[in-house]
């Protein structure tokens, strides 16, 4: 498989599982390199929409690994990149969607686990995409 050196490496910690390996890591700063960033995509939500629920269901346990693995990033001096949905919002910038979220119950519960800080950077993509029509490319060069 291609990839980074770390992905081949056999730790008796990891089980194989690819979360874990990248979790290992990030224990160990030399193995990432300048162009590493954590990219925490779509998990700013009020999660009230049609399946919302179901969708919730998923997020929920999705962003506790997503927890652990930002911690191990940001001691390893990886960015954090927020790449949100915009709702059609067209006016609300990054803060004004984490606030939408917050407003609801299951969406307050995310941000609680994911809360962004001032050192992350966000991206608000109009669409499904977080490459198409936002500076996403650009931030990550």
């Amino acid at each position: 498989m291609p990839g980074p050196a770390w992905w081949k490496t056999k730790r008796p910690d990891c089980e194989g599982r690819p979360l874990d390996l990248l979790l290992a890591a990030l224990d160990v700063k030399e193995s990432v390199s300048s162009g590493t960033a954590l990219l925490i995509t779509d998990m700013i939500s009020d999660y009230e929409y049609v399946d919302g629920e179901a969708v919730f269901g998923s997020a929920l346990p999705a962003a506790g690994n997503i927890a652990l693995l930002r911690e191990r990033a940001e001691n390893a001096d990886v960015p954090v990149v927020f790449v949100n949905d915009n709702f059609g919002a067209w006016r609300n910038d990054f803060a004004s969607t984490v606030q939408m979220a917050k407003a609801s119950k299951r969406g307050l519960q995310i941000v609680d686990l994911l809360p962004p800080s001032p050192e992350d950077y966000h991206v608000l993509k109009p669409q499904r995409s977080g490459f198409f029509a936002t500076p996403l490319d650009l931030l990550l060069r």
